[in-house]
């Protein structure tokens, strides 16, 4: 598929919304970067709602964000007159694209009340409340879905399988070269305290036994100094760090990833075809992590460990019984390769610049 053939736009003016984590960012910045190459201008408003990944990741890209609180309900009530404060000091806005979270769905619905075309894409297998709302009330000229499966919660011709879009370097991720076997422990953007501890507690069970092996580890902010510390009273050399914009060379180094199951973190393994341990969150909504693993698992793309079942040395013996096993490992990542599409954020996109279009010439 290619965007660049069609006669490129002069100009698009666009506000993305999300919540603040990787997973919700990430796929809107590849969206963007794809219309990047058939605009001649681009504009961009990236509304969040925290500062924390979100200001790292979009410094990074050079694009403008507007940081809205909505912690508590009285903020909440407030989000939509913001942002359609936000639209009116911006009234050249064209579209508006939601990728999920409150945020989200009041960016949506302030834009509707504009009478902006609204656009939004769905990460995970089960629809997220913003996108339920936003669907069912028909505020969405399109709703892009990563998985093929979620058609069965929405009904109508709005539902458009996209696919989730990764970053391209994921898909340029190679096998590893280099000796010993190295694990990488993936916690998400927010990291995962429970993950945290029990690889370190599997690792010394393996130490105990004569295993190594070479470690990468993510912390996420909040644990970064205790993990750290951790590994130095071990006496283990690990690459340990809290959050890294520069995860598909990291990846170039695994052997085998362990991780929570969001669709972020799913998409970037399968674009990158590595095996993987997932371990999905429990208390996510509609235990929506834990629906994203099982679809992999199905593929034979992974192996799933529910949180309730998980014990260091369960871990200790899965890690052990993959180490030296290439074959198996190859197999986990090439299955799992079948699921990311590399073309996802230009169909979006291309879906995009057609609505803009269909305007212009009406």
């Amino acid at each position: 598929m290619s965007l660049q053939k069609d006669k490129p736009l002069k100009r698009l003016n666009i506000l993305v919304s999300s919540a603040w984590t990787g997973g919700h960012i990430y796929p809107g910045i590849c969206i963007l970067e794809e219309l990047k190459k058939c605009v001649q201008k681009l504009k961009v408003i990236f509304v969040t709602n925290k500062k924390g990944a979100a200001i790292r990741i979009l410094k990074k890209y050079n694009y403008r964000a507007v940081f809205i609180d909505t912690e508590g309900h009285l903020k909440r009530f407030l989000a939509i007159p913001k942002v359609l404060q936000l639209l009116r000091k911006n009234s050249s806005i064209d579209i508006i694209l939601g990728l999920g979270g409150f945020l989200s769905l009041a960016a949506c619905i302030a834009g509707k009340l504009m009478g902006i075309p609204v656009f939004a894409h769905e990460q995970n297998v089960i629809p997220g409340r913003a996108n339920r709302i936003l669907y069912r009330l028909f505020l969405l000229d399109k709703l892009f879905i990563s998985f093929k499966e979620t058609e069965r919660f929405l009904k109508g011709n709005r539902c458009v399988f996209s696919g989730n879009p990764v970053r391209k370097e994921f898909f340029q991720v190679r096998k590893k070269k280099g000796s010993g076997f190295t694990v990488l422990v993936i916690g998400g953007s927010q990291g995962a305290a429970v993950i945290n501890s029990t690889f370190l507690q599997a690792l010394k069970l393996l130490l105990k036994k004569g295993v190594k092996l070479n470690v990468i580890h993510q912390t996420g902010d909040l644990d970064f100094e205790r993990i750290k510390q951790e590994y130095k009273n071990m006496g283990i050399d690990a690459y340990v760090f809290s959050f890294s914009d520069n995860m598909p060379e990291l990846m170039q180094d695994a052997d085998l990833v362990i991780s929570r199951a969001g669709a972020g973190s799913i998409f970037e393994l399968s674009a990158s075809g590595k095996a993987s341990i997932l371990i999905p969150y429990p208390f996510a909504t509609d235990n929506h992590q834990e629906k994203n693993a099982l679809i992999l698992k199905r593929m034979g793309g992974a192996i799933v460990i529910p949180q309730s079942k998980l014990t260091p040395e369960e871990l200790a013996m899965l890690i052990e019984s993959l180490m030296g096993r290439a074959e198996i490992l190859e197999l986990l990542g090439n299955r799992a390769k079948k699921l990311a599409n590399p073309d996802s954020a230009k169909i979006i996109a291309k879906s995009i610049l057609d609505e803009v279009k269909n305007n212009e010439s009406s």
